[in-house]
């Protein structure tokens, strides 16, 4: 057991023995998986190999039929206890981006800190603007932007959390294959410059082209 806990806590996350079925179906079994701290890891497989359950698994969205979900060495997910997700300092990116038409660009940056100071949340608001060239765009609604501008917000909103882990599910599925390139390269710059831990599931392998590694899980 003491080296098991001491093999834990060198992963910044560790899925042990992880089963989940849905309505009887098995999607994983005895699945097993660490993430260093930093790593860009890149989860590839056909659709239906449970690669979006697998990160609402680590996302506290599910709960394991059995098996353990460690993050930094800490119990957060097993078939009788579960971390809600806005306890788990996980930032996440939807295959259909989940933004919300009643609120503008700068109000959805704002919905992942809105426990910080005024004055913070502006100051921190801005320079995510900034970052993504969101700026010009701060008053828009959703269906005023273009598909670039509205994953570059969905990315936003995930990473001014500052997360322990970013998980993107298929985020540029929706995207021409010009304007995917240029979204995935500024992806891979953020998330490289900043040291972010990340999960990245997709079925292309160009989307993974510059993750440091590639997990396949196969049906």
């Amino acid at each position: 057991m003491k080296d098991n806990q001491q093999n834990i806590e060198k992963f910044i996350l560790t899925l042990n023995m992880i089963n989940k079925k849905f309505d009887g179906v098995e999607i994983l079994r005895d699945f097993n998986l660490k993430v260093k701290r930093g790593e860009v890891l890149g989860i590839m497989g056909p659709s239906g190999c449970g690669k979006s359950t697998l990160l609402r698994l680590i996302a506290g969205l599910e709960r394991p039929d059995g098996g353990q979900i460690y993050l930094e060495s800490k119990l957060i997910s097993s078939n009788d206890k579960i971390v809600p997700p806005n306890k788990r300092e996980m930032g996440m990116v939807f295959q259909n981006l989940a933004l919300w038409p009643h609120l503008t660009v700068e109000q959805h940056l704002c919905y992942g800190i809105s426990n910080l100071d005024k004055d913070v949340q502006s100051q921190k608001v801005k320079e995510m603007l900034d970052y993504l060239d969101l700026s010009n765009l701060a008053k828009r609604y959703p269906e005023q932007l273009s598909g670039g501008e509205r994953q570059r917000v969905s990315f936003g909103r995930a990473l001014i959390m500052k997360p322990l882990i970013l998980l993107c599910d298929e985020p540029f599925n929706s995207l021409d294959r010009e304007l995917r390139w240029k979204t995935r390269d500024l992806f891979y710059e953020i998330v490289k410059e900043e040291e972010i831990t990340t999960i990245f599931v997709s079925h292309d392998p160009e989307d993974l082209i510059e993750v440091d590694r590639i997990y396949r899980l196969d049906n």
